[in-house]
């Protein structure tokens, strides 16, 4: 499985990495909420508040980074936005009904996870 992350170099521009996920991973998280995202809604450059994870439950949402690379992400992509800093991304959200599982993470640290989520008793 693969993910994408926003990232900010050194430069304080904002770009895609492309990760894959060798085993299961787990973050530790301190808020998880579904967004309806506005019809066409679209927002201008803007770091993150903190590491967050975004996936598309319905609908598609457009991220350009500063560098103005731009991709496409529909239902079950996720996104890590790595971007605390710098100048950060822009987003565009699709004409049609979207919603996104926000989920804002305490440092961003991927920790090893059990494969098993309801181990035996």
């Amino acid at each position: 499985m693969t993910y994408t992350q926003v990232v900010c170099g050194p430069d304080g521009e904002s770009r895609f990495d492309d990760v894959d996920l060798p085993a299961p991973m787990a973050w530790d998280a301190k808020l998880v909420r579904l967004q309806p995202v506005p019809l066409g809604r679209t927002s201008p450059l803007h770091p993150e508040p903190a590491p967050t994870l975004a996936t598309v439950v319905t609908g598609w949402i457009e991220i350009t980074t500063s560098q103005g690379e731009t991709r496409r992400f529909g239902p079950g992509q996720a996104m890590l936005f790595l971007d605390t800093e710098g100048r950060g991304h822009a987003f565009a959200a699709s004409p049609e009904p979207s919603v996104l599982m926000i989920v804002r993470l305490q440092d961003g640290i991927a920790r090893p996870a059990q494969s098993d989520l309801n181990p035996p008793n």
